[in-house]
């Protein structure tokens, strides 16, 4: 276990915003001890009168800098402890070197990285500064990420960057296919056949050959344009629509 010292050392290190303290004292531990640390580090990241929001994705983008492997999955908790604080997805623009790193040197953990966080945001331009710090810039493969992602929310941010970057239909079907077909969607099928059948008949996507379909009427679809909440209510039936509120 770690000593009283080391947890205060620790704790010392993050408020002086000393990373090469934190990976020495660390990389001297036991693997045990080591996932202790790194609980010490992240709380005290997280707790404002400590350390401040810049401070610490300096730190952690020197640690990851350091050892991806041994701090990487912390990083990705400290940021789910960050999910209601608005500051942090306002200036996603501090994790550039993150994006920068995990570009060059582990494009899984890049996957893995937007998997855990995409589905947490609920605004369309924090998905897309995302999206940017990552180095995803091409369409297809925002897209690609999304259909990975596999959330409601994901396949709505996919839908969004389909119509303001012109997406081409054939690969719009391919999105359609992929979509029915994911086995392991948070989504549950029923949900993905509506998202399907809102798609196809919103870009016009061409020989689907839906057994589910059902035609919507021509102004859901400017209502469902309005937000995300909008979306859900249109694809999703309001008598069906408690059955389904894990996915939302």
């Amino acid at each position: 276990m770690l000593t009283k010292l080391h947890i205060v050392a620790l704790q010392d290190y993050v408020k002086q915003g000393n990373a090469a303290g934190i990976h020495d004292l660390l990389t001297h531990c036991s693997v045990a001890d080591q996932k202790q640390g790194k609980q010490i580090v992240a709380r005290t990241m997280a707790n404002r009168r400590d350390c401040s929001l810049q401070q610490s994705i300096e730190i952690y983008s020197a640690l990851l800098q350091y050892d991806l492997n041994l701090y990487f999955k912390t990083f990705l908790l400290y940021g789910e402890t960050l999910r209601d604080e608005a500051a942090f997805w306002e200036n996603l623009s501090l994790l550039n070197k993150v994006g920068e790193l995990l570009q060059k040197n582990r494009p899984y953990y890049r996957q893995q990285l937007l998997n855990c966080w995409l589905c947490k945001l609920n605004k369309d331009k924090d998905a897309a500064e995302l999206l940017k710090v990552m180095r995803i810039n091409d369409v297809k493969a925002k897209m690609s990420y999304l259909l990975q992602a596999a959330t409601l929310y994901a396949y709505y941010l996919l839908i969004v960057i389909a119509l303001q970057q012109d997406a081409e239909t054939a690969y719009l079907k391919k999105c359609c296919t992929h979509i029915l077909s994911t086995p392991d969607s948070a989504v549950p099928i029923g949900v993905r056949r509506d998202v399907v059948n809102f798609m196809v008949q919103y870009f016009n996507i061409p020989d689907m050959n839906l057994r589910f379909f059902h035609k919507l009427e021509v102004g859901t679809f400017s209502y469902a344009e309005r937000s995300y909440e909008s979306f859900v209510k249109v694809i999703i039936p309001a008598e069906r629509i408690q059955h389904f509120v894990n996915v939302l």
